[in-house]
Parts: C-alpha cells; structure tokens; sequence
C-alpha cells in the first residue's frame, strides 16, 4: 500500500512537472525579457498588436506571432536544438550554412556556390560591357585628376576550396574573378585571390566559423593593395611585413555563420594584432558605421572617398593611418556627382567576389 502512495505521490509531482514546464516559457513574457539579437530582427511589441485595434480579425494572429516571439527561454530552447541537429546529425538548422571539412564553415548564399563551381562566368558581350564600364569610369575620374582604383576580395571558398564540402563540384576552369583580372585594366584593377593563397602559409586568413577574412587576410590585402597602387601612382615607399608589429593572438568570439545555426557560444579563434603607427585618427559620423570619415593630421595630404562591404571593417584603420581624410560609404551605388562635388583625390571600390553584380555603375 505504501509502495502504490508512493508510486501516486510520484506521478502527481511528474504531471505538476510537466505542466509547470509548458506554462513556464508563456508566464516567464511578464518577468523576463527575451532577446532576439541573434535573430538579426525585432521582436513583435504588444504595444503595436493594441495600438493597431483590438477588433478586428486578425487580432489572435497578431497575438500568436507576440507569444512566439516573447516567450522566455526561447534562445536557449532553439540553441538547444540547433546544437543537437548540428552534432548529432550533422544537419545545420538554417538554409544559410554549408558543413564543410574539419569543422569549417561557409556561408551557402547562392552567388557563393555558383561562383566556386564557375556556373557565374561572363560570356563575351558581357566581358566588353564590364570593360567598357569600368575604363568609362575610369576615364570620368581622370578628367576630375581623381584616381580611381577597384579591389576584389576574395569568396572564402576561393581560399579554403580544401575544405569546401566534396560533393560541390567545379564545373568551369576558370572563374568570373580570373575573367576580370585578364580583361580589366591593372591601371585600376586588382584581384586579391592570387596574393592572400600565397600567403596562407603565415597563418589562418579567414574565420572558419564566419564570412570574412580576420586581421591577417585583410592586412595581406592591405599590403598588395598598397604596394600596387600607391608605390606606382604617387610615389610612396613600398611597405613590407617588417613595418608592422604582428602577433598571433587567441581571441573568443561569435562568427556569423556559428550564429546562423544557434550557435551563440564564444569560441575561442586565431586572430592576428596588427600595429601600424601611433598615429591617432579622428571619426565624424555621418551615419553611424554606413557612413563615416576618419582625419588623421599625420597621414600623407589626401582626400579619399571609399566604397566598401563589410570586409572593409578588418582593414579601415591601416587606411585611415595612411591618408589625412578617408571618407566611408557602405554602399555598391557609385555616385559621380557626388565624387566631383566633393574633389575626392582617390576614389577605391571594394567588394567581395560573390556580390560583384552589386556595383551600380555595372547596371
């Protein structure tokens, strides 16, 4: 008899468990507050469902979408699943992620996959119209004495092709990147690809658990770029490794590859410190990172007006160092009434492999 009142004893805890487990995530909306920063948007207000009126008919949808989004421990939940997903079965919990060789990760967009199997490659018509384009540009910039110049920064597929998954296949020799460096003029073009390869014997250039190249890989192409450009064009000392201070340093961060699957531990990564100069810059804000300009008093004597994409963000400051103002746009769409306006002496379009078709003056 004892053992049976036990035994109830037992299953009543186990039921008042189990409903407190699923009234938990829905009572825990009015104590806590859950943030969805790692979900890259903002989360439904319930301020908005009332202010929007209460009859009307899809109100309970309204209300449905708040729930889903405000419940608490919702992070720890879906983190908790991706991770199973991801080490179980080795199954990323987003469209977004490709599981490559000895845990590396890339980013599975559709231009990167197309542009490391060379589906992307530019016919003949297309190869003239990108020159034509470009030297056009080029040409306006000259009549203005301004210096145009134009980086490519490579897909990390380009680099780590190792350890890209097996079954993705090349299916041309040659890729869009190669086309563009053989066709375009090296007056003002230049295609990093070739030169962060070569290097990779100095350490790891990218993330393996994120899009973008680190320190290193962005201070390699800082130095080609430099030593192309600047030492031909204006006559300046050609800069080699021995300028800068550089160490390896372990550092714990998220990439945002491990954040797209859920992944929201910091891990521990190779990263590199990179010294150039003392020299103290000054930020202005215009528009918060998308737009901004550096003045440095100790830079050579030019105005520089940059395009850029986010890869930018691991090498502004070796250029701010450089120049005493150097103007930041994050944007593809080349405004050249605005560069003449403003009397920009070097005007540098970066963009990565994958999103060359966002350049506006290509459209």
């Amino acid at each position: 008899m004892k053992k049976i009142m036990n035994f109830k004893i037992f299953e009543i805890i186990f039921v008042l468990f189990i409903i407190i487990l699923c009234f938990l995530p829905g009572i825990g909306i009015f104590f806590f507050e859950e943030n969805l920063s790692f979900e890259k948007r903002e989360k439904t207000d319930f301020r908005t469902i009332i202010n929007k009126g209460i009859f009307r008919k899809d109100i309970f949808s309204d209300i449905e979408i708040y729930f889903s989004d405000n419940f608490y421990l919702r992070k720890k939940i879906i983190d908790r699943y991706s991770k199973i997903n991801y080490r179980c079965f080795g199954m990323p919990p987003v469209d977004k992620v490709l599981i490559g060789e000895d845990g590396w990760l890339f980013y599975k967009h559709e231009n990167i996959v197309k542009s490391y199997k060379n589906l992307n490659i530019l016919d003949e018509n297309e190869l003239l119209l990108y020159k034509e384009k470009f030297n056009d540009f080029y040409n306006k910039l000259k009549e203005n004495d301004t210096y145009f110049y134009f980086f490519l920064t490579p897909n990390k597929s380009s680099i780590y092709n190792e350890y890209m998954p097996s079954y993705i296949k090349k299916v041309n020799d040659i890729s869009r990147a190669e086309q563009m460096s053989q066709n375009l003029s090296s007056n003002y073009f230049l295609d990093l690809t070739k030169e962060i390869k070569f290097n990779k014997k100095m350490g790891l250039m990218y993330y393996k658990n994120d899009t973008h190249w680190n320190n290193l890989g962005g201070f390699i192409g800082f130095l080609k770029f430099y030593n192309t450009f600047f030492v031909r064009d204006f006559g300046y000392k050609t800069l080699n490794i021995d300028d800068f201070s550089i160490k390896q340093i372990n550092v714990f961060r998220n990439g945002d590859l491990d954040s797209m699957l859920g992944q929201e531990n910091e891990k521990e990564t190779i990263d590199f410190d990179i010294k150039y100069s003392d020299n103290v810059f000054i930020t202005k804000k215009i528009d918060g990172d998308k737009h901004f300009i550096t003045r440095n008093t100790n830079g050579k004597k030019l105005k520089v007006l940059i395009y850029r994409d986010s890869f930018f963000c691991y090498i502004y400051e070796l250029f701010s160092k450089t120049f005493f103002e150097v103007e930041y746009i994050s944007s593809h769409i080349i405004d050249l009434d605005f560069i003449k306006k403003n009397n920009y002496d070097i005007v540098i379009v970066q963009c990565v492999e994958r999103n060359v078709d966002s350049i506006e003056l290509l459209k």
